[in-house]
């Protein structure tokens, strides 16, 4: 039997007023598992209300290759849950020293949120693979990219290729945006994607 691959999201809007549209974006990662040829080896994950002492456990206890945040960001760290249901600040430090400590389980984390290139240099000497945004996410971008990029990838694409293509594919939406994800990679030579098998790098 083939290994799953594993994907953890991690979802978290504790602020009042305007809410994201967490369950749209996540609509469009089901969307695209579903229509890829490797679905059956495709196994998702959601944590909803995300609190600060949720990540270290829910990635040790899934042990998922690809690690997803949607939420608020600030260029202090993440937005998260408190257990009274406000928010509660993951400042970027403490959030690296969450990613150190589970670098053997996780190969790429997508970061969509408001500031998350802030740290980029240092994630991607604990997380190989990252995708992350410059400034402010665009609320209508925010939500439609990430499926369009794991449509890409789920169907053999490289994950800098499939950047690329779901950027494209924005394009021919005509969907006039700010959200400027990037794709950083430790290691520059090396091309990472999924196969029916498992992710290679």
């Amino acid at each position: 039997m083939d290994s799953p691959l594993k994907i953890l999201v991690f979802a978290s809007d504790p602020t009042e007023g305007k809410k994201l549209n967490i369950a749209g974006e996540l609509k469009g990662i089901e969307s695209a598992i579903n229509d890829s040829p490797y679905r059956e080896t495709i196994h998702l994950r959601v944590v909803w209300n995300t609190a600060p002492e949720d990540i270290l456990y829910e990635i040790c206890k899934y042990q998922p290759r690809i690690v997803h945040y949607s939420g608020r960001g600030t260029n202090r760290g993440l937005i998260l849950h408190s257990s009274i249901n406000k928010s509660r600040l993951l400042d970027h430090n403490l959030f690296l020293t969450i990613l150190s400590m589970v670098k053997n389980e996780v190969e790429m984390l997508y970061m969509n949120s408001c500031f998350s290139s802030v740290k980029s240099i240092k994630i991607v000497n604990e997380i190989e693979q990252l995708i992350c945004l410059k400034g402010y996410a665009d609320d209508k971008a925010a939500v439609l990219f990430p499926g369009l990029f794991y449509r890409y990838l789920f169907c053999g694409y490289s994950a800098g290729k499939s950047l690329e293509l779901a950027k494209t594919e924005l394009l021919v939406r005509k969907v006039k945006t700010g959200y400027e994800p990037v794709y950083i990679s430790k290691f520059r030579d090396k091309e990472w994607f999924i196969n029916k098998n498992n992710i290679l790098i």
